[in-house]
């Protein structure tokens, strides 16, 4: 998609970019680096870890109201977006929990970080946290390598730090 119509780093300062819904089908999401710092939780996952098939049957219960086909609609809904909407929970758990950080490292690859084929070193770019630990940090001290990618693991639910 043009830049014009997605996030791109020309729209601010700073871009921080959480890739959490980069399934190859029915993705919602974006593979490739679109901002200064691109996080991708859980990447190359069939979906986020709690966003599994029967998250339609939790999405049905939560959202019953008067009839089943309502609820079903919903619980679809929930099934179709959870991935995408986990970069809002995220960010969101990254302002309310102090408690932990969601270190992310830099990687060639999802495979080279499971294999743990990348560490953190002296740089002071080799691993970040994502959320807001990531907007009050200076850019320039960074010294980030254009188009890196920084990957983590999350919980499957909330608390999602982990």
């Amino acid at each position: 998609m043009p830049t014009s119509v997605r996030l791109d780093r020309s729209d601010a300062t700073q871009v921080d970019a959480i890739h959490s819904d980069v399934q190859i089908f029915l993705s919602l999401g974006f593979t490739k680096p679109l901002g200064h710092i691109d996080f991708y939780p859980n990447s190359e996952q069939i979906t986020q870890p709690g966003c599994s098939k029967d998250y339609i049957v939790r999405g049905f219960s939560e959202s019953y109201r008067t009839d089943a086909l309502s609820g079903f609609l919903e619980g679809i809904r929930y099934t179709l977006s959870c991935a995408h909407q986990r970069a809002i929970e995220f960010f969101y758990e990254s302002l309310i929990n102090n408690k932990c950080d969601f270190v992310a490292m830099r990687c060639r690859s999802y495979q080279e970080f499971l294999e743990a084929l990348c560490t953190c070193d002296d740089s002071n770019s080799s691993c970040v946290k994502m959320g807001q630990a990531t907007s009050v940090t200076d850019l320039a001290e960074l010294e980030l390598p254009r188009h890196s990618r920084y990957f983590l693991l999350t919980n499957n639910e909330a608390p999602y730090c982990s």
